[in-house]
């Protein structure tokens, strides 16, 4: 998951509230649309979902962003502090992570989630969202 280092080097310029922007742009052109996130609650990440579809997921304390192509017209608006990724399918496992390498370069992501439910060497997008809130 290379693109996690990348998207460290924007960390400086990255503040999770600035996701309420993306929820009020995505919201205002997707009126039936919805977000999934309870920020009250601790969760890291908000996923936004569009005609019953997750479309994207954005970590909230942590600058990344992985989306279909149809999310990255918000492209211009947190470009220069969101690293966007990319994907065509949440659900496919072809992601892997060295966890120990992971929590040192990346304190800001915590992996939650045991070997049993979100294996570290293959998961999927959504795995990593359960993995990491």
């Amino acid at each position: 998951m290379d693109e996690v280092y990348e998207a460290k080097k924007l960390k400086g310029s990255w503040n999770g509230e600035e996701v309420f922007k993306l929820i009020e742009y995505f919201k205002k052109d997707n009126p039936n649309s919805c977000v999934q996130w309870d920020w009250g609650s601790g969760e890291e990440g908000c996923a936004f979902i569009a005609n019953n579809q997750l479309i994207a997921y954005v970590h909230t304390k942590f600058p990344i962003c992985f989306s279909k192509k149809e999310f990255h017209i918000y492209k211009e608006i947190l470009s220069y502090r969101l690293w966007f990724v990319s994907i065509d399918d949440f659900y496919k496992n072809e992601w892997f992570v060295d966890l120990d390498k992971l929590r040192q370069e990346v304190p800001d992501i915590n992996w939650l989630a045991s070997k049993d439910a979100v294996d570290p060497e293959s998961f999927s997008i959504a795995g990593f969202r359960f993995a990491t809130h």
